[in-house]
């Protein structure tokens, strides 16, 4: 199995710094599908706005840059980068793009390029209002892109039940051509501390995740406000950076005592994450938006219950009242009284990031997700061979 990826995970490209876990996804790729087909490899083609040799991480995984300075020129940089290295790229079988928008637009060309299938990932809530309202004119075009890109796809992945849904019933999309799988989550081992670790206080919250408007930061402080006027000895730790870290840091200067009670991080290495998730007593995610809520299930692992609001794919992971919360968009003061209650009832918290745990264990497993998406790949090879 020969796959092209389309990817805007720049990260890879700074391995030893990166704060996600993207080059250890594809490494599981390419090892099953090596475990269907021995002569399988797996280009990827990487949007970044720097230079990049191509880079081949182990064998018969290639990176190949992008090089365009914003993602709007994604397409026309892309054909002329796969032009330009035609020789150097296996004919691929079948291909998968990252998202249905700059990154679809590509993966159509590459389509009738390379006459192989085109699988379409939709990582993000692209129906929800607030997506549109964020920059209401752009993503209204945006949205009709998406669309076209979707009906000329021949498979969809999305990440959570609810984009699957919307697809369905807003845009007829046919549900043989949709497949639910979630990004595989790949904590397998428990924490070590090291010099220099960070060590929380007791009673802390947690949030993790881009510092940007989908994550509500005005109502993630309407939490913080309220909480810690009623548990003087609470704590917060915001881990992430984004256009939105001024306003952060602002705001926590601002409603914090001596500087202690509010402790922003910055951007976090994925591997460093663990030692948070265990060390809090609840994550927060009062989003907007989400395609997922990785961190949510990265927090049950270490059996962390979470609290989110009902914003797409935290509705798949959380059972609300078994393993956690979930509030309405906005309803920061029902959102802040789950938290109370947790940092209340320590021994109720543990028993429902324990029973977290054993449902994301039963119902994420990474290797099954990977297997099934390596399957799906294969399907859609099958299926444009007929």
């Amino acid at each position: 199995m020969k796959l092209l990826m389309v990817s805007q995970s720049e990260d890879v490209f700074l391995a030893k710094s990166a704060s996600s876990n993207t080059l250890t996804r594809f490494h599981r790729y390419l090892t099953a599908m090596k475990q269907i087909a021995p002569d399988s490899c797996l280009d990827v083609l990487v949007f970044t706005r720097k230079a990049y040799a191509i880079q081949q991480p182990v064998p018969d995984l290639r990176l190949i840059p992008i090089v365009a300075p914003k993602i709007q020129l994604l397409p026309f940089y892309g054909m002329r980068t796969v032009q330009r290295f035609a020789s150097v790229l296996s004919r691929p079988d079948v291909i998968t793009v990252q998202t249905p928008l700059e990154t679809g637009l590509l993966g159509l060309w590459l389509k009738r390029y390379f006459k192989a299938p085109l699988e379409v990932q939709i990582h993000f809530n692209l129906f929800s209002s607030y997506w549109l309202a964020e920059r209401r004119f752009i993503n209204h075009i945006r949205l009709q892109l998406a669309r076209y890109v979707v009906q000329q796809a021949d498979g969809i992945r999305t990440v959570s039940n609810t984009v699957a849904h919307h697809l369905k019933t807003d845009w007829a999309i046919p549900a043989k051509q949709i497949e639910v799988i979630p990004v595989p989550v790949f904590y397998q081992h428990q924490p070590t501390w090291s010099a220099g670790a960070i060590k929380l206080p007791a009673r802390t919250v947690l949030f993790v995740g881009r510092l940007v408007y989908p994550k509500n930061i005005p109502g993630l402080f309407q939490v913080i406000k309220t909480v810690s006027t009623r548990l003087s000895d609470s704590y917060f730790v915001i881990a992430g950076d984004g256009n939105e870290r001024a306003y952060v840091e602002a705001r926590a200067k601002e409603l914090s005592t001596n500087g202690k009670r509010i402790i922003v991080l910055g951007a976090v290495p994925y591997r460093e994450l663990p030692l948070l998730y265990q060390q809090s007593c609840v994550l927060i995610q009062p989003s907007l938006y989400e395609g997922f809520g990785r961190t949510v299930l990265e927090a049950y692992l270490f059996e962390t219950p979470a609290v989110a609001t009902r914003c797409g794919g935290p509705e798949d992971i959380i059972q609300s009242g078994e393993t956690g919360y979930l509030t309405e968009i906005k309803a920061m003061d029902a959102f802040a009284e789950h938290i109370i209650w947790l940092l209340e009832h320590p021994d109720k918290a543990k028993e429902m990031g324990a029973r977290g745990k054993d449902y994301v264990q039963q119902q994420f497993d990474p290797n099954t997700l990977v297997r099934r998406m390596v399957e799906r790949w294969q399907q859609l090879i099958e299926v444009d061979g007929i």
